[in-house]
């Protein structure tokens, strides 16, 4: 077990080093990915152990073929494996709208002809809206000013961090879906925060669609589950276990309408 004194001085290293490197993808072998040794040293640190339950049942859930969409792109890792995972005659469409990821996503994925980008944020309206960005690795970027998640990394990386305010447009799933005659299968959703915001824009799309999410919630997980729930989804942990009253609050959680679950054997 790495000590407190070891790791802070391996980030101050890291810190000093900040320089970008190309890495072998963890889950999709014939590719690499472009990250920064400080800000994006998640991804090389714990390699395929990073969320691997996650990953696992992405692998579980989508199939080739299908059309799944990302929100929240950070520097297009799982977008790579979700364009493996769908194959060439599957859609990948993924929403980043933050600058400095967008410096890194837009290389990593034109390695893949199935991935389309959209820069825009998404939330319950569209149009323009401010977005706020950090210094620590992009993965706290949000729509939400004052993100609690933000300051616990932080401390975490041993930096103080500072946030910067963007102008950028967005959009709803329930529009963009609509204008660009989707039908999507399955839908991460990665917003630090927004993850409500996300939700309320996408009831069109969980009630004619009834694709499978995968989401990160922060900051409302009650507001969200009820959310899921009044579409006739249920909401299963990183395990794929039921989520209850009495169930610790999953910070990732699979929500599949009940169909669907019980045709996986899930409910």
């Amino acid at each position: 077990m790495e000590s407190p004194t070891m790791r802070t001085l391996a980030l101050k290293i890291l810190k000093a080093t900040n320089m970008d490197v190309k890495i072998r993808h963890h889950w999709v072998e014939d590719k690499k990915i472009c990250l920064n040794t400080f800000t994006h040293k998640g991804y090389w640190y714990h390699g395929k152990n990073r969320e691997a339950g996650v990953m696992l049942n992405f692998a579980r859930l989508i199939s080739p073929g299908q059309t799944v969409l990302e929100v929240g792109g950070h520097i297009g890792y799982i977008s790579l494996y979700f364009a493996k995972l769908v194959g060439p005659q599957g859609q990948v469409h993924v929403f980043e709208p933050g600058r400095t990821n967008l410096t890194y996503i837009k290389g990593n994925i034109a390695q893949s002809s199935t991935i389309r980008l959209h820069e825009l944020a998404v939330s319950d309206t569209e149009g323009e809206v401010k977005f706020f960005t950090e210094n620590l690795s992009g993965q706290n970027n949000s729509l939400i000013s004052d993100f609690a998640g933000l300051e616990a990394n932080a401390k975490v990386a041993g930096i103080k961090p500072s946030v910067n305010v963007e102008t950028v447009q967005a959009v709803t799933l329930d529009g963009f879906v609509s204008r660009n005659n989707l039908s999507p299968d399955f839908i991460k959703i990665d917003v630090e925060g927004a993850e409500e915001l996300v939700v309320r824009g996408m009831q069109k799309v969980l009630a004619e669609h009834s694709p499978i999410i995968m989401i990160e919630t922060n900051q409302t997980h009650d507001a969200v589950f009820a959310l899921f729930h009044a579409n006739g989804y249920v909401v299963l942990d990183e395990e794929l276990k039921p989520y209850g009253p009495n169930s610790p609050t999953p910070t990732n959680s699979f929500c599949l309408p009940l169909e669907k679950a019980k045709q996986l054997q899930l409910a």
